[in-house]
């Protein structure tokens, strides 16, 4: 069974590329997903497969962007939740903070 790998990472963007020279700056966190075998994930080692991780967002760089691995994190399963509820939460606190 495929289980879905997060990966989180710092992007840097080459400010200098169009003038023909390099100049990284960081812009922020970029997310990457991809699967991996449930039974894989569980077996390897956590620093091997960091390894991996490492090696496989490295791959992701051009001359524009580049990525640095940060963390990575297993999802089993997930559910989204409405986000008419997320809206409804906050409307309420909302109005609870202007009748203070």
């Amino acid at each position: 069974m495929d289980i879905k790998l997060k990966i989180s990472t710092q992007l840097y963007e080459n400010k200098a590329h169009y003038e023909g020279g390099e100049s990284w700056r960081p812009k922020g966190e970029f997310t990457f997903f991809t699967y991996i075998d449930s039974f894989d994930a569980m077996m390897v080692d956590k620093e091997w497969l960091i390894s991996v991780l490492k090696e496989l967002v490295i791959c992701q760089n051009t001359d524009i962007e580049k990525f640095e691995y940060r963390s990575h994190e297993l999802i089993f399963s997930e559910e989204e939740i409405p986000a008419a509820e997320l809206d409804e939460i906050i409307n309420r606190k909302l109005n609870e903070k202007a009748t203070i």
